[in-house]
């Protein structure tokens, strides 16, 4: 920390005071953002851009209440539950492979053959997940894969002919891995829970003081170098406390995935809101999930259950549009910056920020502007394109 600008030295233990302080179970430190008649200098700069704040996000057509404290009809905090089981992911698992290795055979005189197999495969859905496929060791490929088997002695039969037959390069192993999913679906299921909602801005009662720590991202206090990327206008150290200004702005909210098995977060989202075409949006900055080794299937249902937060939090706010960051602007070796999300981005559509009102293109910019007139680590700022979630 003595690295760090006075100013932020300042924020940070002024943070953690206020962080440590409690008053009915809660701590003070909402009432160091907020309270535009405290006596603290910097607490006062923070809360007066703050107060600023809350009046453009409603003239912006924002319900301010719900971006601070998104609840349900009923008056709960709004939460979003994923469940999925074991043999659910295994099927996920399943059907990616089976779709490798029709790929591999399409150019391929047996890729009918194939197909066949996994046509027949799929339609065993039930059976395998119930336990009532039994596979025999020495037998699993008559079992799994009869048609090929009859296509290749069928080619082998051909006699020259077969020698002009290249067999797709890694076919037995994705078949054998197919065996195995099925062996591995006749168990005991086990179910994998997990919870999305936004974040309780306690810097250290609800421990948000870490987040970037605890999913390994840029925003990570006192781990090395970060931010790992230089952005135009953003200050770059050794080691940053990017976190705090985040903290400290009520412009800026975090979606969270917690496990509930562990009650450990395992990533989030981070939240702003930018305006385009005289109307706002929801930018989810990026997607971060722990390095670890994380299953794709759950990596899929984590980020559909993310996606239907992020659609239901921008409804109750009055936003039409959420985004999630593709790319940000350009770097001072010219290259654009491109967002390193952690889960698939494949398949959302990509848009332009065009300003059709204005027939200008307009970059991202978080609405509200920065508590002290500098820009913060979001790497869609200056970006004038995004992926839309629909």
């Amino acid at each position: 920390m003595r690295r760090e600008s006075y100013l932020t030295q300042e924020l940070y233990l002024q943070t953690l005071a206020h962080g440590l302080c409690q008053k009915e179970n809660k701590s003070l430190f909402d009432y160091f953002i907020s309270d535009v008649q405290q006596e603290s200098e910097l607490g006062l700069q923070i809360a007066m851009h703050n107060f600023l704040m809350e009046r453009e996000f409603k003239e912006a057509g924002v319900d301010w209440q719900q971006w601070c404290n998104f609840k349900e009809q009923g008056g709960a905090a709004a939460v979003t539950f994923v469940q999925i089981s074991d043999k659910e992911l295994k099927w996920l698992e399943l059907e990616e492979d089976l779709g490798q290795l029709e790929i591999l055979f399409k150019p391929t005189e047996l890729a009918g053959s194939v197909r066949k197999d996994i046509l027949f495969i799929k339609k065993e859905k039930s059976k395998i997940l119930g336990g009532n496929f039994p596979i025999e060791e020495a037998h699993w490929q008559e079992l799994l894969f009869p048609k090929y088997l009859q296509g290749l002695a069928y080619l082998k039969s051909k006699g020259n002919d077969f020698s002009g037959f290249e067999f797709p390069k890694g076919a037995d192993f994705l078949q054998k891995r197919v065996k195995q999913i099925i062996v591995e679906l006749a168990r005991k299921s086990v179910r994998h829970e997990f919870l999305i909602k936004l974040w309780d801005r306690e810097p250290v009662f609800g421990s948000d003081l870490l987040q970037g720590n605890f999913s390994d991202c840029c925003l990570a206090i006192g781990t090395g170098a970060r931010p790992a990327v230089h952005l135009p206008g953003v200050g770059f150290r050794k080691y940053p406390a990017g976190i705090l200004e985040f903290l400290i702005d009520k412009g800026i909210q975090v979606a969270e995935v917690i496990d509930k098995d562990s009650n450990a977060f395992i990533g989030q989202c981070w939240l702003f809101v930018t305006v385009d075409d005289a109307q706002p949006i929801l930018v989810a900055d990026s997607f971060e999930l722990q390095r670890s080794i994380i299953p794709r299937g759950i990596k899929k249902a984590i980020r559909d259950g993310m996606f239907e937060f992020l659609k239901k939090y921008a409804t109750a706010c009055g936003i039409k549009k959420v985004v999630l960051g593709s790319s940000g602007p350009r770097l001072k070796n010219g290259k654009l910056h491109i967002i390193g999300n952690s889960v698939a981005v494949d398949d959302l559509p990509a848009i332009s920020f065009d300003g059709r009102l204005t027939k200008k293109c307009k970059a991202i910019e978080k609405l509200g502007g920065y508590w002290n007139h500098t820009p913060y680590f979001l790497e869609t700022r200056g970006a004038t394109e995004a992926y839309e979630i629909q």
